[in-house]
């Protein structure tokens, strides 16, 4: 599995991690963005495209609210 890499300055104010279900079998990435609007400013229509020539299909990108996130990392030390 492989999803797009990220450079430095689109990684900005984000975080991500990446998904696989053996049932259902879609795979991705999971992107945590400071708002939407900074989400939508790296997917436009030009990245979705050289994802698209990349990988053989269109992305789907998913927006999701997030009330709730826990840092198990930031406090394990």
């Amino acid at each position: 599995m492989s999803t797009p890499p990220l450079s430095s300055k689109e990684r900005q104010g984000s975080s991500a991690t990446t998904i696989y279900s053996e049932r259902t079998r879609p795979e991705g990435g999971v992107y945590l963005w400071q708002n939407r609007e900074a989400a939508e400013v790296l997917y436009s229509d030009d990245r979705r495209q050289r994802i698209a020539e990349r990988f053989g299909a269109p992305p789907t990108i998913e927006y999701f609210d997030t009330p709730l996130i826990i840092d198990n990392a930031e406090s394990a030390g």
